[in-house]
């Protein structure tokens, strides 16, 4: 068990490291730090594993230790597994294009870092980070396609990973590791029992279908607050994670709040689509795909509520409009 001591130098280092990366950075003139930021961040994921106990994080509210029935999950400094998971996937599928332009040692060095941020990956056991990060994988390769030979071959390599997962996965049902840590059983049926019990509520007048009890309800109330008067009768909204974030908008913001938020996705994966089609840009693709990868993951969970995803999404949403905007005018000009 480390103690406060070794906790504390642990984040000055973590925060020493930061600083050296943008001072690095700045004189050489070059504001590409995201992925060496993300290794610093990824390497204190792979720490607490290795240490086998909460380190970045105050234990006493950590709920991803240890259990007769489960197993470790780290956060590292991102506070969480889930919210790990979210910017481990997008930070490897958006080093994806840089590792295709890079040549030689360069080239090599990119491909470490990718392997390591996956081996962080896995070591969160967050089974939506995965299929996000496989959904987000094929989106990105479709969007780059060029020709059809290529496309063929990419098709036959997707049918050989399915075959080969079909097979897989029956023998290692048997494993201790995966079922704790990947099929967790029970674990999908309650959260749906949890977004059965929100259609009350949601249904009970116009004014909580159309703006919902209040944003911020079940956040406040779990810090202690007090809840709003409909959430009141349902505690579990309050005690536990909804784990959707697009049922949470519902229920806090109404059925105007859901729809815009699925509108601004909509908008942002459209126009990302669109531009990296017609300029054949990959670095547009794999911005793309990662906000892709984030709306699988508002499936089962709520990133917008750790705020290291939410500054990680906002930051991919700001630079691929950003880049849609300079290309386009590129175009036609």
């Amino acid at each position: 068990m480390a103690t406060q001591a070794q906790i504390e130098h642990l984040k000055d280092k973590a925060v020493e490291m930061r600083k050296r990366l943008l001072r690095l950075a700045h004189e050489a003139g070059s504001l590409h730090i995201g992925g060496d930021l993300s290794m610093t961040e990824m390497m204190t994921v792979i720490f607490e594993y290795l240490h086998g106990t909460v380190i970045f994080q105050d234990p006493t509210s950590y709920t991803w230790v240890p259990s007769a029935t489960g197993l470790f999950r780290p956060g590292g400094v991102y506070g969480n597994p889930p919210a790990a998971g979210t910017a481990l996937a997008i930070a490897i599928l958006l080093g994806i294009p840089l590792i295709s332009r890079a040549r030689g040692s360069r080239r090599l060095a990119l491909l470490s870092c990718e392997l390591m941020l996956i081996v962080a990956l896995f070591l969160t056991f967050e089974r939506v980070a995965f299929i996000a990060l496989a959904v987000g994988y094929v989106s990105y390769k479709l969007i780059t396609l060029r020709d059809l030979r290529t496309a063929l071959t990419y098709a036959l390599v997707c049918a050989s990973a399915v075959i080969a997962a079909v097979l897989l996965v029956p023998q290692l049902k048997s494993n201790e590791t995966f079922e704790n840590g990947i099929v967790r059983p029970g674990t999908f049926q309650s959260r749906v029992d949890i977004w059965y019990e929100e259609v009350p509520i949601v249904t009970a007048n116009i004014k909580n279908a159309l703006l919902g009890v209040g944003f911020g309800g079940t956040v406040v109330a779990r810090s202690g607050g007090d809840p709003p008067n409909e959430l009141a009768v349902v505690p579990d909204l309050v005690s536990q994670n909804i784990h959707n974030q697009y049922l949470l908008f519902l229920l806090e913001l109404g059925l105007i709040g859901a729809v815009l938020f699925l509108a601004f996705m909509g908008a942002l994966l459209w126009r990302g689509l669109r531009t990296a089609v017609s300029s054949q840009d990959d670095l547009t693709a794999a911005l793309t795909a990662s906000v892709l990868v984030y709306a699988v993951i508002c499936l089962t969970s709520t990133p917008m509520l750790d705020p290291s995803s939410l500054i990680l999404f906002m930051l991919v949403a700001g630079v691929l409009g950003a880049r849609t905007i300079d290309l386009d005018r590129g175009a036609s000009s």
